[in-house]
């Protein structure tokens, strides 16, 4: 019986021993397992990481933030996800253009040139349509004089005071259209405010509240008119100024316009 005991304490105790070493060994494996499933997974973002760049768009477009793209993109595909304005000027933009690194990407506004160009022709028309009102003016003096030379035999009184009549009236003519040409001469438009450059250096915080300009342009622009007092500030320098755009610029242009 004593044997018989200690052969089933004996047994008991292998099977024991058989568990703990395969459970700690199980345990071993698991961990072994789960460092490996970690460090592959570790390296899986450290590629993911190292193939996307960060691009961040300004200016001219609609989303002023970061964008992650993958390595290669095109300025193309960014633009498009940045949604560019329709005042932007792309003109001097390579949109084939591929980016491999983290990049600051600014597109630049067109410049209001338009308005310039319809004023000089516009003035240009006037002048020609002044030109040719006195080029018709002269041919109807000579038409008269040679209808006089003509009708020589009925050159009454009366005649004569009907030309007079009509030279007083051509007169007339002439110093309205001259008078009309003086008015559009005279005329300041937008963009000739625009070029009047002596009292910008004169801005203050109620002009740009009056201009209804946002406060963290205002501040800047403020600034930019303290550090600068001496030089002679022009709407360009202005306009170069981080965050002022043609909105800005305009809202400024029509306080100057109305006061």
């Amino acid at each position: 019986m004593l044997k018989y005991k200690i052969k089933k304490i004996k047994i008991f105790f292998g099977i024991a021993v058989f568990i703990a070493i395969s459970s700690l060994f199980g345990f071993f494996y698991f961990l072994n397992i789960k460092n490996s499933n970690k460090q592959n997974l570790s390296l899986n973002k450290n590629q993911q990481n190292n193939s996307f760049i960060s691009v961040r768009t300004q200016g001219a477009v609609k989303y002023d933030i970061n964008f992650p793209f993958k390595k290669g993109v095109t300025i193309r595909e960014i633009l498009f996800k940045a949604s560019v304005l329709p005042s932007a000027d792309l003109s001097n933009i390579n949109l084939e253009t591929k980016i491999w690194e983290n990049k600051n990407i600014y597109v630049p506004f067109v410049k209001k040139t338009e308005n310039i160009q319809k004023d000089m022709s516009s003035k240009k028309n006037n002048k020609f349509n002044s030109k040719k009102i006195s080029n018709e003016n002269k041919f109807l003096i000579i038409n008269d004089k040679s209808s006089i030379n003509n009708t020589n035999n009925k050159n009454t009184y009366e005649e004569k005071e009907k030309l007079k009549q009509k030279k007083i009236i051509q007169k007339t003519k002439n110093t309205h259209n001259q008078n009309k040409e003086k008015k559009i001469k005279n005329k300041k438009t937008k963009n000739d405010f625009a070029k009047d450059e002596l009292s910008l250096n004169d801005i203050d915080e109620d002009f740009l509240t009056k201009a209804k300009v946002n406060k963290n342009i205002s501040e800047k622009i403020l600034n930019f008119l303290k550090e600068n007092k001496d030089k002679k500030i022009t709407w360009k320098d202005i306009e170069a100024i981080y965050g002022v755009g043609p909105k800005t610029i305009e809202k400024m242009q029509n306080i100057f316009i109305h006061e």
